[in-house]
């Protein structure tokens, strides 16, 4: 469902079901792991097709006729992303029958071009850190706990709609698990 609303010229509300159609983008991943008694490291290389996502399309069942919000919310905007790599290494150790524990870092490239670069979506290329445990309560029982921070690379940004710089961004995720087995 969309409402969209403008107080110019006048005011003016519009409302409307409507869709939008976003391409899932292929990865092709190569990785590898060893393992040497306790220790398991993993080294992972992603290509992810997002050229696949060249404009954002949003169909409107009723004509969207207001001028200004027409020019604005109706045509396609472009996109044109690029495909991306992300290199990973990781490692698992595994202290005792009890508890293992878990790195990991990453450098992310960001799909976007500068061209089309919006305030829905500023991304910039990242290193991820991450770290993380597993803790096993019984036989059939674990609980996994990680935390994992996403630091963005600042950004300038002069493409007629944006002038100016995206800078400390960054994303913080803290996740837990309980696995049981049967």
């Amino acid at each position: 469902d969309a409402t969209l609303n403008t107080n110019y010229p006048a005011p003016y509300v519009f409302e409307s079901t409507g869709n939008v159609t976003l391409p899932a983008p292929a990865v092709l991943t190569i990785a590898g792991a060893y393992t040497w008694e306790n220790l398991t490291v993993e080294l992972a290389w992603d290509r992810t097709f997002w050229s696949e996502y060249e404009e954002l399309d949003i169909q409107y069942s009723t004509p969207l006729r207001h001028p200004v919000l027409a020019q604005i919310f109706g045509p396609p905007v472009a996109k044109n992303w690029d495909d991306t790599d992300a290199f990973r290494i990781s490692a698992t150790y595994v202290f005792n029958e009890t508890f293992t524990g878990m790195v990991g870092f990453a450098i992310d490239e960001n799909p976007v071009p500068e061209e089309t670069l919006s305030f829905e979506l500023p991304d910039s290329d990242a290193m991820l850190f991450s770290i993380g445990g597993r803790i096993k309560l019984s036989e059939q029982m674990e609980l996994g706990l990680g935390f994992l921070y996403d630091l963005k690379d600042s950004r300038k940004v002069n493409n007629g709609a944006i002038v100016g710089e995206f800078e400390n961004a960054s994303a913080i995720l803290v996740s837990a698990g309980l696995s049981y087995k049967f």
